[in-house]
């Protein structure tokens, strides 16, 4: 009873790890604390302020990462058994699944955003989109943050909500599919309003996020190989990535 317990802990705690790390977005050169570092730093390494803010940013994000990884497959005894828990689709289901999966998961985005936002909170789409700065676009650093940055951002996020978190819910801790995939849908989509302030972006991000989770999960469920949830990821990433 109490390893019950102490599993369902540590699967909670991960997830709020995981929600909290959304927070690493708001970190600011601005800052008093932060720009305190860069000039001590900038003394022994010339680097622009955007180079080590993003530099910074990525640490705290792999350490982050590295306690969630620690926390699962230590208290879990995961193996990789876990990347192919369902039955495998052939190749041409399960591609053509992806696809169905881009264009769902954007359509029921769009879809609840413009009930949430246009008809019930009467602002602009278009505006709401413009002012979310989740995947900043700098000429200077194009490589990084319009390829790099939400490739491996999406990678880890898609594996850890649609393949870990998932097949530790149900596999192990023995959680409904339904249960464990709203409440990750939820989760992942509460973390994502983390990262802005106004009341109407953070339903966009809310919505954004838990429809990517719910699909992505559906669509692992269906192929039995994480790579197309983690493509999903990547694919609808690159919508904040090339917005502007």
């Amino acid at each position: 009873m109490i390893y019950n317990y102490l599993n369902i802990i540590s699967f909670i705690v991960i997830i709020l790890i995981s929600m909290l790390s959304n927070l690493v977005n708001k970190i600011d050169i601005k800052s008093l604390r932060i720009k305190q570092n860069y000039l001590f730093i900038n003394r022994f390494v010339k680097m622009s302020k955007d180079a080590y803010l993003y530099f910074l940013r990525a640490i705290i994000y792999l350490i982050l990462f590295i306690i969630i990884g620690i926390l699962m497959f230590k208290t879990y005894n995961l193996d990789k058994s876990i990347f192919f828990l369902y039955g495998k689709a052939s190749i041409v289901k399960s591609i053509v699944s992806l696809i169905l999966s881009i264009v769902v998961s954007m359509k029921i985005f769009f879809i609840t955003a413009i009930i949430i936002i246009v008809l019930i909170l009467k602002k602009k789409l278009t505006d709401c989109i413009s002012n979310i700065k989740w995947i900043e676009n700098k000429e200077n650093y194009s490589l990084y943050t319009k390829l790099i940055r939400p490739i491996v951002l999406a990678s880890i996020e898609g594996t850890l909500y649609c393949v870990l978190l998932n097949g530790i819910g149900t596999s192990i801790l023995g959680l409904d599919f339904l249960v464990i995939i709203i409440s990750l849908s939820f989760a992942y989509g509460i973390g994502k309003m983390l990262i802005t302030y106004k009341l109407e972006n953070r339903l966009l991000m809310f919505s954004y996020g838990f429809w990517i989770c719910f699909v992505g999960v559906l669509l692992y469920g269906f192929t039995g190989n994480f790579l197309y949830p983690v493509c999903l990821f990547i694919i609808n990433t690159s919508f904040w990535a090339f917005k502007s």
